[in-house]
């Protein structure tokens, strides 16, 4: 139970560290010292830095296709009919409404979605994690379903980058919730206020 627990705090610190400083910059010993765990817990529990970076990516990875594994089902058979924009605009504001709610959820920190966001703007050695793990199956399916549901309006190249800033949209909303409710007056990020930011996605993306 002990080690059990010195490892999930391990993580929980790291987790911290690395969305503050960086891979690069983020150091086991400030990591060890804030979990008061001893010099060689990060190479007994994650065999160095970079196994528990790798760990932490993995953690996100699994977050996000746990969410939505019982939607690509559904979007393979989708994908078996098109074209069908009525119901590929369906799909994508199913699955917009899944990933804003997962971000607004206590599952999704906003530690983790700095880490996500860091791994965008400057990757580390360890972005083929997220790469492999969910840039390479969700951003061809939010692009398939954003060209479907234009109805010839984009081309796949214009609808992958439409796909790249709707993820930047969507982000946006943990990043920036401290702003977000204090310029709307609200308190927490509720059902009305979840709905409103729905909202305004779907309407930027082309979809209300």
């Amino acid at each position: 139970m002990m080690k059990k627990s010195t490892k999930n705090k391990i993580i929980k610190i790291a987790i911290h560290e690395f969305a503050a400083k960086g891979y690069e910059q983020a150091t086991t010993r400030d990591i060890l010292e804030q979990a008061s765990a001893n010099s060689g817990a990060i190479s007994y529990y994650f065999s160095g830095k970079q196994g528990l970076y790798v760990e932490i990516l993995m953690h996100l990875v699994e977050i996000v296709r746990k969410k939505f594994r019982n939607l690509y089902p559904q979007y393979l058979l989708l994908k078996a009919t098109m074209p069908n924009p009525q119901k590929s605009r369906e799909m994508l504001k199913t699955c917009i409404r899944t990933f804003v709610e997962l971000i607004c959820s206590d599952e999704m920190s906003l530690d983790l979605a700095m880490i996500y966001i860091r791994e965008y703007t400057q990757p580390s050695p360890f972005f083929e994690t997220l790469s492999e793990g969910l840039n390479k199956i969700y951003f061809p399916w939010f692009t398939t379903l954003l060209q479907d549901a234009s109805e010839g309006a984009l081309n796949e190249k214009d609808a992958n980058l439409q796909a790249v800033m709707l993820y930047a949209q969507i982000l946006t909303v943990l990043t920036r919730k401290e702003v977000i409710l204090k310029a709307m007056d609200w308190e927490d990020y509720d059902k009305q206020a979840i709905d409103q930011i729905l909202s305004i996605i779907y309407r930027n993306v082309g979809i209300q």
